[in-house]
């Protein structure tokens, strides 16, 4: 078992043409919080205590090695957290240079859901192929 007080190494994940910064807890990857926010010009306490108060939020604290070297305690949100938090944010609170790319994201998720809801699911166009034929060997994950 890893030890949890052990810093995590940074990894980072494209998104929108862009890199988020994120490390691995438990297998999965999670979305370092005060960068991702702060690019698209966000109060990271006040969205990092809008997460905490949310019951499907996946919040937490983790010890990772920043770029310089040294170990840092840092906020994070898995992947699944940090993305419905960007579907709930108002287009008009963030830096107009990320407005465009945020609303896209935002119509990007409205799309998957209603193809989830009303088609019985939904390809990403940027998958990979190994995405894909790892999909089918997964088969159905979830159920609402």
């Amino acid at each position: 078992m890893a030890d949890p007080t052990a810093p995590n190494n940074l990894v980072h994940i494209p998104f929108r043409g862009d890199d988020l910064l994120a490390v691995e807890i438990s297998g999965k990857p999670h979305v370092v919080i005060k960068p991702a926010l702060e690019a698209i010009g966000l109060d990271t306490k006040t969205q990092t205590d809008k997460l905490k108060s949310r019951s499907w939020a996946v919040t937490g604290q983790s010890p990772a090695t920043g770029s310089d070297g040294k170990t840092y305690l840092m906020d994070t949100a898995d992947v699944r957290t940090f993305l419905m938090l960007l579907a709930t944010i108002d287009e008009r609170r963030v830096g107009e240079h990320v407005r465009a790319k945020l609303v896209q994201y935002q119509s990007e998720v409205a799309d998957v859901i209603e193809q989830y809801f009303t088609q019985g699911g939904a390809i990403n166009p940027r998958a990979t192929e190994n995405q894909l034929a790892a999909i089918v060997t997964r088969g159905p994950t979830t159920g609402i």
